[in-house]
């Protein structure tokens, strides 16, 4: 590896992401370079066009990097594409930032989503997602990745079923009437869908492994199995890789909660799951 070229510490990594979130967006840290050339000045280069939000500047330059740098390259070409898709760390700061939230993140950030919320990009987030399997040695780094990445996967599949008026609230999951009653202790007869969620039940799509399925795992009609498959992501990228504790322990709380008792209701009973998304706060926004 070339000199000054240490491999960056998780910290930096996330302090590199979040600049969208600190209006840093007109003040260049990196020094942009006419015609880079190396590994230093390369990397360099790349991260001043995300900096100024040339993303496709910044992929293009990342993909000339040398193999010494596989797996900065992918967690940081992971950053761009988020930022590409409406789905970077300005969103994700906003609502999770501060670790101390519960499932009322994943309705936040799906609300953040929702104008251009879609197939396209949900295939696009999960393509940032599979730059995973490009990072097998620093397992903390790929846990950072498998953590925003799921995140917003989840919350994308959200936001496609967020209905007309561009909040994901409750009355996404079910009818106003049984908000209140709908709980997993009485599912389901306590609950009704609401009439405007595609969601149904659907196989869970296991996206937890160092080699991601391919995309077209992640495609189709929206099912609790692809986000059930997010969900568990996430979870294993706060508990298993990164470890997490203290300000994000609510959050690895939150989805563990999710991935323990949602395995066998994503696919027994859609208003089941319903149910435990509402009680580990989905759908609220206050």
């Amino acid at each position: 590896m070339k000199r000054g070229m240490q491999k960056l510490p998780i910290s930096y990594l996330f302090v590199l992401a979040t600049l969208s979130a600190t209006g840093l967006s007109g003040c260049n840290i990196f020094d942009p370079l006419d015609s880079p050339s190396g590994d230093e000045q390369l990397l360099s280069a790349a991260r001043a066009c995300f900096d100024q939000g040339d993303y496709q500047c910044a992929l293009d330059h990342y993909a000339k990097l040398s193999t010494d740098q596989a797996e900065t390259v992918a967690a940081e070409t992971a950053f761009v594409m988020l930022d590409r898709a409406g789905a970077g760390m300005s969103s994700f700061t906003q609502v999770v930032g501060n670790g101390k939230t519960d499932g009322k993140a994943l309705s936040k950030f799906a609300t953040l989503l929702t104008p251009s919320a879609g197939e396209a990009k949900r295939l696009e987030i999960y393509r940032a997602y599979q730059k995973v399997a490009l990072i097998q040695n620093n397992v903390q780094l790929r846990g950072l990745v498998r953590f925003v990445t799921g995140i917003a996967l989840a919350a994308e599949l959200l936001a496609e079923d967020a209905g007309g008026d561009g909040t994901y609230q409750n009355t996404d999951l079910v009818t106003s009437a049984t908000v209140d009653s709908c709980r997993v202790a009485a599912c389901p007869g306590s609950c009704t869908k609401a009439a405007s969620s595609s969601f149904n039940t659907g196989s869970v799509v296991d996206i937890t492994g160092n080699n991601p399925p391919a995309e077209s795992s992640m495609s189709g009609a929206l099912t609790w199995g692809k986000f059930y498959g997010a969900v568990q992501a996430v979870d294993q990228g706060l508990t298993t890789e990164l470890a997490t504790s203290g300000k994000f322990q609510n959050i690895s709380s939150t989805f563990n909660v999710i991935t323990t008792a949602g395995s066998a209701l994503a696919n027994a009973s859609d208003l089941c799951f319903r149910a435990l998304l509402l009680e580990t706060g989905v759908g609220k926004n206050d």
